[in-house]
């Protein structure tokens, strides 16, 4: 419960607010998956989409390029086009400087919501850096943008632990997504 308690409700970003409820998705994800090395990576995505889908009963959806109504976009991008492809999603421009200078240059993402229902988020991956590194920081991204937005270090073994990289999610991060999830 305490783990549960620093990655539900908990922030490590300096100026954004700790949530004050539980918040989850309740429809379908729809993605799109942006940018360079699309095809290279949607396999990673699906799998780990497929794993999300098996812990928490949201099912995932790929959407067309062309197609609208995407509730996910997955942006593939350069490190140097981080911010920018974040400003395409979040306008102010102090949260996302907060959220960007948070990570450790590898991925981020930003999540939007209707009191307790998680409608809309996007996962921005720097697709530059290691292979190793953007498997992981998809999975880690696409588990936290799920409402378990927070990483520590007093969280381990874990995926919402920086200090560790994980290429799957622990029994303990199974255990954390189940609970949010459970009805």
């Amino acid at each position: 419960t305490r783990f549960f308690d620093i990655v539900v409700f908990g922030t490590e970003i300096p100026g954004l607010t700790p949530a004050d409820r539980v918040r989850k998705w309740t429809t379908p994800i729809r993605y799109k998956v942006a940018g360079a090395g699309g095809a290279e990576w949607r396999p990673v995505i699906q799998r780990h989409a497929a794993t999300l889908t098996g812990l928490t009963g949201i099912s995932y959806q790929e959407m067309g390029p062309k197609e609208a109504g995407e509730n996910l976009v997955i942006m593939l991008v350069p490190r140097d086009k981080m911010s920018e492809a974040g400003a395409l999603v979040e306008k102010d421009p102090n949260k996302l400087r907060a959220v960007v200078n948070g990570t450790r240059g590898g991925c981020y993402f930003l999540s939007y919501s209707k009191e307790d229902r998680i409608v809309y988020a996007a996962v921005v991956a720097n697709v530059e850096g290691p292979k190793p590194m953007l498997e992981h920081c998809l999975l880690e991204e696409m588990t936290q943008m799920m409402g378990l937005p927070n990483d520590s270090d007093r969280v381990s073994p874990s995926m919402f632990n920086d200090s560790e990289r994980h290429m799957a999610l622990t029994p303990g991060d199974v255990a954390l997504v189940k609970a949010l999830y459970d009805p």
